[in-house]
């Protein structure tokens, strides 16, 4: 499995254990941000592709940082992706 397969398993499995917020919350928005990331990154898998869904899910981070306490985990998938894309453009 690779990198990106596994933070995308990751991040799926976690999701699907998370209980249902409210509609509207900041959790379901948080949540919902976190399911157009997964899409976009399994769309273009390319480094490029990933560092623009990093990009876009970081501003949405930094917008509703403290808003809900799942968002620490939806910045480390965040994250982990990132690193995945530096990888990718250095070659490994």
């Amino acid at each position: 499995m690779s990198d990106l397969q596994e933070v995308l398993s990751d991040a799926r499995r976690w999701l699907a254990a998370q209980p249902t917020p409210k509609e509207a919350s900041a959790s379901w928005y948080g949540f919902n941000n976190l399911l157009t990331f997964i899409a976009s990154l399994e769309e273009d898998p390319s480094a490029l592709g990933l560092e623009r869904a990093c990009h876009a899910l970081g501003w949405h981070i930094s917008d509703q940082y403290g808003a809900y306490e799942e968002l620490p985990a939806i910045a480390d998938f965040n994250e982990r992706v990132r690193r995945i894309a530096k990888a990718m453009r250095r070659g490994g």
